[in-house]
């Protein structure tokens, strides 16, 4: 048993020290890098060689420095629009200053992270993680930013996709083919452009429960007419498959290939995601993670249209709540939920 346990524990280490390797050397080459801007003042020019060093050792890079309080908001704006930005760092005392940032970085949909001067006389590194002599503190807590619960989403998604496939999708397809051929003839897929992790446009596969139509090609870029409920547009068949949520069923082909995951925030078009990021609050947080076929929200009655904005607020409060609080066992009792509200019929504002 020592033996075992033993083996296990080099084996983890061998591991874990590979992995560091791999990223530091993979980050060296400018690969797997995140954007970052540095806001502070009174940064020495060892001081801040040294911020370069480690930050480039956790995969930042800083790619402006901000150092006029007073401006923060306009300089960050301006660098926004002039090229990709992921999170920003931050060194200021002032509770108004970081609370004024904080507001502007969830806007944007960027991460936020603070830096606390810490003496190099005491001789050890902070528990959290480190650059320079500043110890890094998020303002939100992410468990999925970790990588053991990356993989381990991760594997519960691979697990789910491949169940999905070889035991529904072998056979779904042609049922569905079969009822669209004497119903509402047309493709059998329907695939749509949304918005994924981190605002990137991916392909979203679904049955398709509509009447084919020439307007598919505009709502195929994400510019279609909602769904509402009763709509014309959507055969008796059509219906049943969204009453069930078996149309959504070809997105573990998305979950595959890694674009989406079993459980998260629902994507949007893109033609609805440009207008809510201007209207609801904290929108763009909810891209911090994958999109899934089923989530919290949607499991709690957040999901349908988008044109009530109220109802929205309330989505991405549940997105973010989810983003916050995840755990595996989280997923699972989404999953769960879902299942029974697809047994039951009981699937809220499935139209």
């Amino acid at each position: 048993q020592l033996i075992f346990i033993g083996s296990v524990v080099v084996f983890l280490s061998l591991v874990d020290l590979f992995r560091y390797l791999f990223f530091y050397q993979y980050r060296l080459k400018g690969r797997n890098i995140r954007h970052a801007a540095l806001l502070g003042r009174d940064f020495s020019t060892e001081s801040h060689e040294k911020l370069n060093l480690d930050a480039l050792h956790l995969g930042y890079k800083f790619v402006k420095t901000l150092s006029t309080p007073g401006t923060y908001l306009q300089d960050l704006q301006a660098l926004v629009t002039r090229q990709k930005l992921d999170l920003v760092f931050l060194k200021e005392r002032s509770k108004s200053i970081t609370d004024v940032v904080s507001a502007f970085c969830d806007e944007q949909g960027l991460r936020l992270k603070l830096l606390f001067p810490l003496s190099a006389s005491t001789g050890r590194r902070a528990g959290l993680d480190q650059i320079g002599d500043y110890p890094v503190m998020d303002l939100r807590h992410e468990p999925l930013l970790y990588f053991g619960n990356r993989v381990m989403k991760r594997i519960v998604d691979l697990v789910m996709a491949f169940l999905s496939i070889l035991f529904i999708l072998t056979w779904l397809p042609v049922v569905v083919k079969l009822a669209q051929v004497f119903s509402y003839p047309g493709p059998l897929f329907f695939v749509q452009e949304r918005i994924g992790r981190d605002g990137k446009i991916f392909n979203l596969y679904k049955f398709r429960t509509m009447v084919y139509s020439k307007e598919e090609k505009s709502a195929k870029k994400g510019q279609a007419e909602k769904t509402h409920e009763m709509d014309k547009r959507v055969p008796w068949f059509g219906r049943l498959l969204r009453r069930t949520n078996l149309d959504e069923y070809p997105q573990f082909l998305n979950v595959l290939f890694g674009s989406m995951s079993t459980v998260g925030p629902r994507p949007h078009m893109v033609g609805e995601d440009k207008v809510l990021v201007k209207k609801v609050r904290r929108y763009r947080v909810r891209r911090f993670v994958k999109p899934g076929i089923t989530g919290w929200a949607a499991i709690n009655g957040y999901r349908g249209g988008t044109d009530d904005i109220e109802l929205m607020s309330k989505r991405t409060e549940h997105d973010i709540w989810y983003l916050e609080n995840w755990t595996i066992w989280l997923d699972i009792k989404i999953m769960a939920i879902t299942i029974w509200q697809m047994i039951t019929l009981r699937i809220p504002r499935a139209y």
